[in-house]
């Protein structure tokens, strides 16, 4: 199994005839005015509204042979060691009665930990149980009045 493309924009659009994709202003940055007063989730992490999409394409290790596994995204926040990962549900990847896959995953707020690279990590689970990294996605937040 492997990863076709992968990507983070504003929107996305699937043309009912032909199924093709179209992403809408992609993004490789996040600038926000300033950095969040308190955080609001428990852990006193602050989410900042903005609407973005994850989509991504996977496919067939050979195109021949079938395969199915569960997927994840993890995101990993600026400075934070592997332990300190926020992962999102997972999904299935079902390259059994199709050559192709894509998942489109919505999300309606970023979590902020401070400015620096984030990393979306797309992940799949293998035979024992472990989670394989397949793809990175970093986008980069910053704040235009310094922490």
């Amino acid at each position: 199994m492997k990863i076709n493309w992968a990507v983070i924009s504003e929107s996305t659009a699937t043309d009912e005839d032909t199924n093709n994709v179209s992403a809408f202003h992609i993004l490789e940055e996040f600038h926000f005015p300033k950095p969040p007063d308190e955080g609001t989730e428990p852990d006193g992490t602050a989410v900042a509204p903005v609407r973005f999409v994850l989509i991504a394409s996977f496919g067939r290790s050979a195109y021949e042979q079938s395969e199915k596994a569960t997927g994840r995204v993890v995101l990993s926040f600026p400075g934070d060691d592997q332990d300190d990962l926020d992962v999102l549900p997972e999904f299935d990847i079902d390259l059994e009665s199709a050559y192709r896959h894509r998942i489109k995953l919505n999300f309606a707020g970023l979590p902020l930990r401070g400015q620096g690279e984030y990393c979306f990590k797309i992940q799949r689970m293998t035979g024992t149980g472990d989670w394989f990294q397949m793809l990175e996605i970093p986008i980069y937040v910053d704040y235009l009045i310094p922490e």
